[in-house]
């Protein structure tokens, strides 16, 4: 998505852009195909999700979007039930006076309608509240962590991992709560087929650049890639490789998917998300078939079901050679920071960007934000 709004932008501006895809498609790990009459996401849900107006009205350019608001199923305690953990949930997993009183305690610390963080219920004073914060620590959070990130406790992550997952206190049982949330009613393919249709853009699908900053003169006004002149890179891999792994390799986590097609059942995957935090080694399974009637298209007998397995990422694994995260821990961090350092004198040249360039992990429109902010300040730079 970065690279994709880059190139827009750049080439609106008039510059000549060529954009180097290692994959057979574009739009990274946003791509999805049509296809039972829904569109399957390949590498997992991507749900647009936003406040910011600015990221709608630069989007919408290149494609028209429906309202979708995004519902996540949990299997919790064997039956599956909704999350975020809401005054909902807690009707639906503890005795109904028991859920009242916790319920009456959560109002009355945080506010009706208000949200907060599970660190904030495991540290509470109110030993009920701080009982209630272990259950749903145990339910939602653990197991799930432990798998998505490869760690026996998770409460040492960066605390923005688990804060991503809010605990409402409220009965909205919506995953995001954002002012703008919808999806590309052609699918997101599509969409960056559209950005990326200028006559300034160049598009080399199944191109890998092997590209290191030993390659490149930092006093020089072009570089040579690909036996081509350049003025600026805009890189969106991982920054320990673009340094040739110079102090060693950054930690990242990678997925693997399994597809098949099953006969269309919504009342065993009620939503299009279920995730399965305690049980089995995948952390999440998704029914595409849930979008059909989202995006206007007929329903379909069959569905595209797609199971979520994480693992550390490994260049030469068969099923995780692909890294998708970067792992939140404070000796990654550091590290991070000092390739951050080391690329500093290449920023006239080349700019490093993207999730696994910041070593950060975006949402869709915080991808779009940094994005449009690099080009910006790119453009600014040569006026």
């Amino acid at each position: 998505m970065t690279g994709c709004v880059i190139s827009r932008i750049l080439a609106d501006q008039g510059f000549d852009v060529e954009v180097f895809e290692r994959r057979d498609h574009v739009g990274g790990n946003c791509h999805d195909r049509c296809e039972l009459n829904s569109y399957t996401h390949q590498y997992g849900p991507h749900l647009f999700h936003t406040s910011d107006r600015r990221v709608v009205d630069f989007l919408k350019n290149y494609s028209d979007f429906t309202p979708y608001f995004h519902k996540v199923t949990a299997i919790i305690d064997g039956a599956p039930l909704p999350v975020p953990f809401s005054l909902r949930t807690l009707q639906l997993t503890h005795p109904h006076s028991l859920a009242i009183r916790l319920s009456e305690k959560l109002i009355e610390a945080f506010g009706f309608g208000s949200q907060t963080t599970i660190y904030a219920l495991l540290n509470s004073l109110d030993s009920d509240l701080k009982e209630l914060g272990g259950y749903i620590y145990q339910s939602i959070f653990l197991g799930y962590s432990q798998k998505q990130w490869g760690v026996d406790d998770p409460l040492l992550l960066d605390k923005g991992v688990l804060n991503r997952v809010p605990v409402r206190i409220s009965n909205n049982t919506n995953y995001f709560d954002d002012t703008y949330q919808m999806m590309p009613t052609y699918g997101y393919t599509q969409l960056f087929k559209n950005m990326l249709d200028h006559p300034r853009i160049a598009l080399r699908l199944n191109k890998s650049i092997e590209l290191t900053d030993v390659s490149i003169d930092c006093s020089a006004s072009q570089m040579l890639i690909d036996a081509s002149q350049y003025a600026h890179l805009f890189y969106c891999g991982m920054i320990d490789q673009f340094c040739d792994y110079t102090y060693g390799r950054l930690p990242y986590r990678s997925l693997h998917f399994e597809s098949k097609k099953v006969a269309t059942n919504h009342a065993d995957r009620p939503t299009l998300q279920t995730n399965y935090p305690s049980n089995f080694d995948f952390t999440r399974i998704a029914d595409y078939s849930h979008l059909s009637s989202v995006l206007g298209l007929k329903g379909h007998q069959e569905s595209m079901v797609i199971t979520e397995y994480p693992g550390e990422y490994d260049p030469s694994s068969l099923n995780f050679s692909q890294a998708f995260y970067p792992l939140f821990t404070s000796s990654a961090r550091t590290l991070y920071l000092r390739y951050e350092e080391h690329v500093k004198p290449y920023r006239a040249l080349v700019t490093i960007c993207g999730r696994l360039g910041h070593y950060k992990y975006y949402d869709m429109d915080d991808a779009c934000v940094a994005a449009i902010s690099i080009a910006k300040r790119f453009l600014s730079s040569i006026v």
